[in-house]
């Protein structure tokens, strides 16, 4: 009875994750074609395209007036050119050198080749959090067969999760980088894992290059597990892109540095990444800086508070590493601290970034493929695996972004909208959810997690074979 039962609740969420698979991918296609298409759609994209064209036309990448006359040129009349303030570059010069094939297509092909690229994007992050969950699981080698014949359930969880988070069909609304900036990401975490440190360090520089908030987390992987090729690499990747997007500006644009700081401060005072009460945005943004502006005006002061909120979380993920043997899902959960404590403490994360959880979501998923003691899956086990996944899965929906655009029709009462629930919690419950993984992440680090030490032999015999090698998913050396 007790087997039946289970394999009736697996065909049941076979076919919720079916629906929920079809209408993700129903939504993604039609967000893509639609707006790839429409006049005012992509505007993020417009607002990247404008700055990297007139910067690879030798204007000024941060010059409103600029960027509107290449705007204009290649043929785009869209939202971007109502809002003065859309047209100001906020990005580095790198990001600039590293969209200039984009930039360098007139708006209509540079609109549907970024599209294709983002779709493309999310099949390949399909694959790489499969990937993820067969390595850090060892699923290969598990060998219980009920566990394997379970395979494409959980493959097809993967799908489902990937098509139905928001922050994916935000992304692609808007035309960020942030699908590409994540699969390069996730593709360098998945090179150093496989010793292959170069390619790894290339794949950081891209992704920094074109989302630095985004490929900061796997700097600061390397060199926290002090993978040194790859930091080199990394560097030599990004510095030379760098250095191409700099001479460009500098030879066209030598007061560049300076008009650049003007343009942040109208990002940052009134604009899109204002975390003050202030800004009309705040309920879009991910980071700390939200919260502790409810208690300090200061904008220093918050950003040396949030920094040393990072520093701290990250030393002691660090000390959880220390002095062990790793395995691969341990490195994995390394990893997905760092990308939760880097939504929370590096300015300008915005909704769509929050697509980074699907790194603490692969993890979550293993600890139902292998339980802590790294053979049986037992209750407590699916327990920590619900408790992760529950703050992921409710990135299914933009919950604060409604709730504001509710309050604005009128939908919800002026006076439920002026006090401490409101804006306190319900506009930036999408942080306090981070806040809840990342302490969940640190508490199950802490616990030794037997996939460090279990072989294949051991997990058939019961006894530990001290003469034979780890398997795929064993152990790592720190540096490795």
């Amino acid at each position: 009875m007790a087997m039946l039962a289970e394999r009736r609740g697996g065909r049941v969420a076979r076919w919720v994750l079916i629906a929920v698979a079809v209408v993700g991918l129903t939504q993604l296609i039609w967000h893509s074609q639609v707006l790839a298409f429409a006049p005012d759609g992509l505007h993020d994209l417009a607002a990247i395209y404008g700055p990297a064209r007139a910067w690879l036309e030798g204007l000024d990448p941060y010059s409103g007036e600029a960027v509107e006359q290449v705007l204009r040129e290649a043929g785009y009349d869209g939202i971007v050119l109502r809002y003065k303030r859309s047209m100001l570059g906020v990005y580095p010069p790198i990001t600039y050198a590293a969209m200039a094939p984009i930039a360098a297509m007139n708006w209509r092909a540079a609109s549907i080749t970024w599209t294709a690229l983002s779709l493309a994007g999310v099949g390949v992050l399909i694959a790489q959090c499969v990937w993820l969950l067969r390595r850090t699981a060892d699923i290969t080698q598990n060998p219980n067969p009920r566990l394997r014949e379970r395979l494409p359930l959980d493959v097809l969880a993967v799908v489902a999760a990937v098509l139905a988070l928001a922050p994916f069909h935000t992304s692609l609304r808007l035309g960020q980088t942030s699908i590409v900036a994540l699969v390069l990401t996730l593709g360098a975490f998945i090179a150093v894992l496989g010793a292959r440190q170069m390619l790894a360090g290339v794949l950081a520089g891209l992704a920094f290059a074109l989302k630095p908030q985004m490929g900061i987390v796997a700097g600061a992987y390397f060199v926290t597990r002090m993978h040194g090729r790859a930091v080199g690499f990394t560097l030599l990747t990004a510095g030379a892109l760098y250095l191409v997007g700099w001479a460009q500006v500098a030879a066209n644009a030598p007061q560049w540095q300076e008009q650049l700081q003007r343009n942040l401060q109208v990002f940052n005072e009134g604009g899109y990444g204002d975390p003050t009460m202030a800004g009309r945005f705040r309920h879009h943004l991910l980071s700390l800086h939200v919260l502790l502006h409810m208690l300090i005006e200061d904008r220093k002061a918050v950003t040396v508070l949030t920094v040393a909120f990072g520093a701290v979380v990250t030393l002691l993920a660090m000390g959880c590493m220390a002095g062990r043997r790793t395995c691969a899902r341990q490195e994995l959960a390394f990893f997905s601290v760092l990308a939760v404590a880097c939504l929370l403490t590096a300015p300008g994360h915005r909704f769509y970034n929050a697509m980074l959880l699907l790194v603490p979501m692969v993890y979550g998923l293993s600890l139902l493929w292998r339980g802590m003691d790294g053979r049986t899956v037992t209750r407590a086990d699916r327990l920590r695996a619900a408790a992760l996944l529950a703050p992921v899965v409710s990135f299914v929906v933009p919950t604060s972004s409604a709730l504001y655009v509710l309050g604005l029709q009128g939908y919800i009462p002026a006076a439920l909208m002026d006090n401490i629930v409101w804006h306190g919690l319900l506009m930036p419950l999408h942080v306090w959810t981070l806040l809840l993984l990342l302490a969940l992440l640190l508490w199950y680090m802490r616990l030794p997690d037997g996939m460090a030490v279990a072989t294949p032999q051991e997990d058939q015999t019961g006894t530990a074979d001290q003469s034979v090698s780890p398997s795929v998913g064993g152990t790592l050396e720190t540096g490795s």
